[in-house]
């Protein structure tokens, strides 16, 4: 595996000394966008835990037709994938007590506040008079059900996915009910990938300003783990 690159003053990324010679020794998600376009998801091998996950400040995540509904599909789905992650953890968890001390106390909880997120899209789509579409299913690096260390930093990139994404369709959402629903997520959003980046040895604040993700961007992301 490459070296990382020196940090600069908006990447913070450096992992805490004492785990470094650790955290070398595992693969792990990683994103990065160059020349303005999103590197994909499927480079789980490719990029160091503290690599940033940046996206260009334009093009906000919005779907392209349905307006609302359509956005909150697209959260719908994101939201049912981070649930089935977590939850597809615990289990190995419990066969196999592979998360320890304060991790397996938090994964639980992160759990429980996406199924909460998913249970409040679901009714609202519904409200708008959609139907929850619950036909995906979705497949995760046998890797992040072994190791915790992998699982601690698969699991911060897919929230900060979210988060981006989040951030990018808050703006175009018309309903103020729904753009502030859609606010208090990310915010939850967030308190999840710094807790995650803190256990993983990184800090928990990596660069000065979040950026938006575009549908396009979050869709090449997830692709992957999207049957």
């Amino acid at each position: 595996m490459k070296k990382s690159q020196t940090p600069t003053q908006n990447d913070q990324s450096t992992p805490n000394p004492a785990r470094r010679e650790t955290l070398k020794s595992a693969a792990l998600l990683g994103v990065a966008v160059g020349a303005g376009v999103a590197v994909g998801a499927a480079s789980l091998l490719a990029k160091p835990a503290g690599a940033q996950v940046k996206a260009p400040a334009t093009a906000p995540a919005t779907a392209k037709a349905g307006g609302d509904l359509a956005i909150l599909n697209f959260a719908f789905l994101l939201e049912r994938l981070e649930l089935n992650f977590y939850s597809q953890a615990i289990a190995a968890d419990t066969a196999k007590q592979y998360l320890h001390g304060r991790l397996h106390e938090i994964v639980p909880i992160i759990r429980d506040n996406e199924a909460a997120h998913v249970a409040a899209i679901s009714a609202a789509i519904t409200k708008l008079g959609g139907r929850p579409d619950t036909s995906a299913r979705f497949r995760f690096p046998r890797e992040v059900f072994i190791s915790p260390i992998t699982f601690t930093r698969f699991a911060h990139t897919i929230e900060e996915i979210g988060v981006g994404a989040y951030l990018g369709a808050v703006g175009q959402i018309q309903s103020d009910a729904l753009r502030g629903a859609a606010a208090s997520i990310y915010g939850n959003e967030t308190r999840h990938v710094a807790l995650l980046r803190n256990m993983g040895g990184y800090t928990f604040s990596p660069r000065y300003f979040e950026s938006p993700l575009s549908v396009a961007q979050v869709q090449s992301l997830v692709a992957p783990y999207v049957a």
